[in-house]
């Protein structure tokens, strides 16, 4: 059972290991994130997964995002 869960996992992440380029975003607004998400798809790039946020402390996150380019 552990080689199958292991297998299958490792086929789900092949898209990551087979791309030739991968970038993350990574800003504390909404704004900011979104501005480097567009510069990165007028770029040729394509998102990958969804935002990931981060709550620091009362009032401050941090927000992600990553996005991958194929040949």
């Amino acid at each position: 059972m552990k080689k199958l869960i292991m297998i299958t996992a490792m086929f789900m992440a092949m898209n990551t290991w087979s791309a030739s380029d991968y970038k993350v975003c990574e800003t504390r607004n909404k704004g900011g994130l979104s501005e480097c998400v567009n510069d990165y798809m007028n770029q040729g790039y394509q998102l990958h997964g969804g935002i990931f946020v981060i709550y620091v402390e009362v009032g401050t996150s941090w927000y992600y995002q990553s996005l991958i380019k194929f040949d």
